[in-house]
């Protein structure tokens, strides 16, 4: 007689897997993807360029609230930049 854990183990794997996948795909569709410009920053990933910028710069200052002002003085250039389009 076979255990009963082996025999659902695979169907219980599936259904984790596409609960995985349909936690991930939660509110993002295609159509929305589109209608964003990939020339346009958002300031969430401004702020990760203008953080990993002074992450490698020895000069920037290693005091976390002096490097908060810089990254959010480079968001704001890159934010209101005009667009080169």
């Amino acid at each position: 007689m076979s255990e009963p854990t082996v025999v659902h183990l695979p169907r219980f794997l599936a259904v984790m897997t596409a609960a995985a996948l349909a936690a991930c795909a939660q509110g993002t569709t295609a159509g929305q993807l589109a209608l964003t410009p990939a020339s346009a920053p958002t300031a969430q990933q401004a702020r990760a360029e203008c953080w990993m910028k002074y992450e490698g710069d020895k000069a920037a200052p290693r005091d976390l609230d002096q490097r908060v002002k810089l990254v959010e003085k480079c968001v704001d250039e890159r934010l209101h930049a005009p667009s080169s389009q």
